[in-house]
């Protein structure tokens, strides 16, 4: 499930054209942890799954499967 995660936290950010600074400025984090989550050296939290969803204005589920993005 954490791979689906991180696969549809990149491809909403590269599909609304932003960069990592510019998502991690708007969550709050670090441009660093925006890339470990992409790269799975760091586990998404679910604080931090919600506020990803929450900015791209999607569901949790919807971010777990990316086959729908």
């Amino acid at each position: 499930m954490e791979n689906n995660i991180i696969q549809g936290i990149k491809l909403l950010r590269k599909r609304k054209k932003l960069s990592q600074a510019t998502m991690g400025r708007a969550l709050g984090v670090s441009r660093s942890k925006i890339s470990s989550w992409e790269l799975g050296r760091r586990e998404l939290s679910v604080k931090d799954a919600v506020r990803v969803a929450n900015y791209f204005n999607v569901s949790l589920d919807y971010l777990v499967d990316p086959s729908d993005l």
